[in-house]
């Protein structure tokens, strides 16, 4: 997971080199669930399933930053298609609460792609609005979409290979409580 941290990382350096400011503030945004979806994914290598009322505490800062991404578009109007897509994007970051068949999700890997598609409808208009634009970042703005989209086909890969079936808990780990 930490390469997918770094492919985040990266991208608020391309969000940078365009000169938008909505555009950074998204990419940074994604950087900062990101962060924190790692902290989840450590917690599951190292601990056994907990109980659905440990898991709220654990999930929370992330969904923090979920929802701190979706403020971003009323923040930034000139690249409120950016802070669009980054927001309906990190709903894949819940794939770490699916917890069974019966808890209202898709398996982990469907529900990535779904918020990806999401998604790309806003990515689609960025790409759009820079399409034979010789205005300054244009080309910095169609670099940090496809990123974006690089990003999230990776995390869908991930978890497709490490938690295929839900998080893949450590049934001889530690409680979530010591973690």
């Amino acid at each position: 997971f930490s390469a997918l941290v770094a492919q985040a990382r990266a991208l608020v350096g391309v969000a940078e080199s365009s000169g938008e400011a909505g555009t950074v503030a998204a990419a940074k945004a994604c950087l900062e669930a990101f962060e924190e979806e790692a902290a989840v994914v450590a917690a599951v290598a190292a601990c056994k399933r907990p109980d659905a009322a440990a898991l709220g505490p654990l999930l929370g800062p992330c969904g923090e930053k979920m929802l701190a991404a979706q403020d971003l578009a009323r923040q930034h109007r000139q690249a409120a298609n950016q802070c669009k897509a980054v927001a309906e994007a990190l709903q894949a970051l819940a794939w770490a609460a699916y917890t069974g068949k019966d808890c209202g999700m898709q398996l982990p890997a469907a529900h990535v792609e779904e918020a990806w598609n999401s998604a790309e409808f806003y990515s689609n208009k960025v790409l759009r609005e820079c399409r034979n634009s010789d205005a300054p970042g244009a080309a910095a703005q169609v670099e940090w979409v496809q990123g974006t989209k690089a990003l999230f086909a990776a995390l869908r890969a991930y978890v497709k290979e490490h938690h295929p079936t839900g998080p893949s808990w450590n049934p001889r780990g530690g409680d979530l409580a010591s973690f």
